[in-house]
């Protein structure tokens, strides 16, 4: 697949959002940063508002405004004008995660009906995003990359209303049901494999306009489906049922291991594009399937609870391995034009050193070696900043000349 990925007919609505989710990314970082450098976990109880800072900027202010931008790329075909749908997502989006530090129970206000005012425009948004995504769905080439997107957002709806569910548990609202497992569980089996199955696809694969694949499209559809069953299993409070949604998971991944082993080979590591993100990417969705696989029936098919360092691994994994790895990629395949002229240096010095930090940083977790905490989070929180800057240049070099 060519390196460059010519304008959509939204790019500058992409660009936008891109550039917003950036800036809030900067906010995950510098938390990562402080946090380790003090060789150990935040409070979880004390600094809760602060914990959830940081895991709000990640998943929803960086990586979901960042698979909106990508939504109006893919889906736009000059019809269908989104309009102020934008600038909307990018404010509330961008804006409600900062809000948890100040808003959630015992934040500097504490004010529980706030943060939910705030998830609430949010929710409006994507909802927004999903109902034109819908409406154009009819208007472009249903590639699997598309296909992947549109679970994706319906999933990441159901998502936010689930956030939405448990914030007005916070304001004093009883209802029944596990609503934060679900909103986990969801969150790993329906929205971000889905996602980052439709990014690999669309960047390895067969393309935005390409062929839609059988096999692809089952394993999407076994993605999103189990997204669904993992929400009821955890509402009914059955969690030896978890192993039937892990069931559709390791066959969906193991669909996508056959169908992009070749592609992943053949991936040039020393090629400054932004297919080798792309591919490590997709060794990296192996990495968390078996992460999950052996935390499901390890722990909450009997049960108990799985340790702190096991799921702070399967996060990492899942945000910078996966998903932060394939916004990367998609970030130069979208400014590829004004690469070499804007700290085209960059690029290499982001890719090994984000690989090495995220790496390792797993790596310790898991065996338990958090001294070395220490170590990898500066590689990787530095490398990180150096590729926001150099991106976020070449988003403005690009809209400049548009």
């Amino acid at each position: 697949m060519a390196a460059y990925t010519p304008p959509a007919p939204y790019a500058s609505a992409a660009r936008l959002t891109w550039q917003v989710a950036l800036l809030v990314f900067i906010v995950t970082i510098l938390i990562g940063l402080m946090n380790g450098q003090r060789v150990g976990a935040i409070d979880t109880t004390a600094e809760r508002s602060l914990l959830l800072t940081h895991l709000q900027t990640g998943t929803v202010g960086w990586i979901t405004l960042a698979l909106l931008g990508v939504t109006l790329w893919l889906f736009g075909n000059g019809d269908g004008d989104p309009r102020m749908l934008p600038r909307f997502a990018a404010v509330t989006v961008g804006v409600y995660p900062l809000t948890f530090y100040l808003f959630y129970p015992g934040g500097p206000v504490s004010n529980p009906a706030a943060l939910h005012v705030f998830g609430t425009l949010a929710l409006i948004a994507i909802v927004w995003m999903l109902i034109w995504t819908i409406q154009q769905s009819g208007r472009v080439p249903m590639s699997v990359a598309r296909l992947g997107v549109l679970g994706a957002l319906i999933n990441l709806t159901l998502v936010k209303i689930l956030d939405v569910l448990v914030e007005l548990r916070f304001a004093g609202l009883a209802f029944p049901g596990d609503v934060n497992t679900a909103h986990s569980a969801m969150m790993t089996v329906g929205y971000v494999l889905p996602a980052a199955f439709a990014l690999v696809e669309w960047r390895l694969g067969g393309g935005a306009d390409g062929p839609r694949s059988l096999w692809g499209t089952i394993s999407i559809g076994l993605l999103v489906v189990g997204g669904w069953l993992a929400v009821i299993v955890a509402v009914i409070s059955q969690p030896a049922l978890f192993q039937l949604v892990l069931l559709l998971q390791i066959a969906a991944t193991i669909i996508f291991a056959v169908r992009m082993a070749s592609r992943v080979s053949g991936a040039s590591w020393l090629d400054r594009g932004g297919d080798r993100h792309a591919a490590l990417a997709a060794i990296a969705i192996i990495v968390d399937a078996a992460l999950l696989v052996y935390i499901v029936f390890a722990f909450f098919a009997v049960g108990s609870e799985p340790p702190r360092a096991l799921l702070i691994g399967l996060n990492h994994t899942e945000f910078v391995g996966v998903l932060t790895n394939l916004m990367f990629a998609t970030l130069l395949a979208v400014t590829a034009s004004v690469r070499e002229q804007t700290w085209a240096w960059a690029d290499d010095v982001v890719f090994w050193g984000m690989s090495i930090g995220w790496i390792g940083f797993v790596v310790v977790e898991l065996i338990g070696a958090l001294s070395l905490v220490a170590v990898f989070t500066p590689i990787l929180g530095v490398c990180l900043l150096i590729g926001i800057a150099a991106y976020s240049m070449r988003l403005r070099k690009v809209a400049a000349s548009a």
